[in-house]
């Protein structure tokens, strides 16, 4: 038995189904949190930041890729400012006290440059003798982010492109020993966002971060989705919330050395990826295992090689990196690239790898 649906009908269907979103896409941004625009984004309570990101997510829902893409545009050149790239990676230093200046700005430039935005959502279409089917990404809405003291802006920056870019307005509970630097950040791309037309509050955060706000956000039923990396505790709290999360377990792979290898080139990519940014990187290698007949020459070779800074700026040892998460482009670095000759151009092609890591 067939069935057969008047074109008319289903046309009506769907004209009803669209005002009935646009009407409660208006009703819900009425009686938001008032737009306070000397604050930016960063709310007195993680309540009122919730609230403010989900009046902006309805704004957002109903903005095309292209004007979504506008709005990671603004972003990236906000953070790629030469002045605004070196107030923060100086401020993450300086607050933290984890990391070096020179290599907070290749990871912050990295972050604005590589993270993928409306690149990667594809539109399928299928079609058959029963019919045609279209496949469409949807956002979540709002979403919390977890955000570490080893890479403060760093996060957010790649968070931001990332999630605005699907859709979704975030909610971020940065680390407290981070909060001024986020503020910083936080305020300043919502400042630039909002000059350029898009709407207010697309990031948001609390202005006292702490462990209770932020299992306010994990438990408050208007975020749908949340972003978290570290330790086992906050991977099994996320995990265990009821609701969608992205949890990081640990990282940082050993390097096998194998009979093969460039011995002098695999000891400088060793001690370069464990020196740079002091070792505060989650991906940075933390053993090596060099194959038999490769373990003398390696280990002497390694013990010998200069670090990649010659005097890299100390981190106290009573700080330990905490958590992170991150969305990344794969980086096509030159085997001879160095700190002083940049990065390369960002690919307009969708080459991305999804890389969550966690340090000890």
């Amino acid at each position: 038995m067939s069935t057969t649906i008047d074109p008319v009908v289903l046309q009506q269907l769907v004209a009803q189904a669209v005002r009935q979103l646009q009407k409660e896409g208006t009703q819900a941004a009425a009686p938001a949190v008032p737009a306070a625009r000397d604050e930016y984004g960063v709310f007195t309570t993680m309540a009122d930041a919730i609230d403010a990101s989900a009046a902006a997510q309805h704004t957002l829902l109903f903005q095309s890729p292209s004007q979504r893409q506008q709005w990671i545009d603004v972003i990236r050149q906000t953070c790629l400012d030469k002045n605004n790239l070196q107030m923060m990676s100086r401020m993450a230093v300086e607050e933290t006290e984890i990391g070096r200046y020179e290599d907070k700005v290749i990871k912050n430039t990295a972050a604005a440059r590589y993270t993928p935005g409306i690149e990667d959502l594809k539109t399928d279409a299928r079609t058959g003798e029963h019919g045609l089917v279209l496949f469409e990404y949807c956002p979540f809405g709002v979403i919390g982010a977890i955000t570490p003291t080893t890479n403060p802006t760093e996060t957010i920056i790649n968070n931001s492109i990332c999630m605005i870019a699907g859709g979704n307005t975030v909610v971020f509970s940065p680390h407290p020993r981070a909060k001024k630097t986020s503020i910083f950040l936080v305020q300043l791309l919502n400042k630039a966002l909002y000059e350029a037309g898009a709407p207010l509050n697309l990031i948001t955060m609390v202005r006292e971060p702490s462990i209770e706000a932020t299992d306010e956000m994990i438990s408050n039923p208007k975020v749908r989705l949340v972003v978290a990396t570290g330790g086992p505790g906050i991977v099994k709290k996320v995990l265990s919330s009821g609701k969608k999360a992205i949890g990081a377990g640990p990282g940082n792979p050993p390097v096998v050395v194998d009979e093969t290898a460039n011995i002098e080139k695999a000891a400088k990519d060793i001690v370069d990826g464990s020196s740079f940014d002091n070792n505060d990187r989650r991906a940075a290698p933390r053993a090596m295992r060099p194959g038999a007949r490769s373990v003398s020459p390696c280990s002497q070779r390694t013990i010998s090689e200069p670090p990649l800074h010659n005097t890299p700026r100390p981190t106290p040892p009573s700080i330990r990196p905490m958590m992170a998460v991150a969305r990344v482009s794969y980086l096509p670095w030159p085997n001879s690239w160095s700190t002083s000759q940049g990065l390369p151009e960002r690919r307009t092609k969708s080459n991305t790898t999804t890389s969550v890591t966690k340090s000890e």
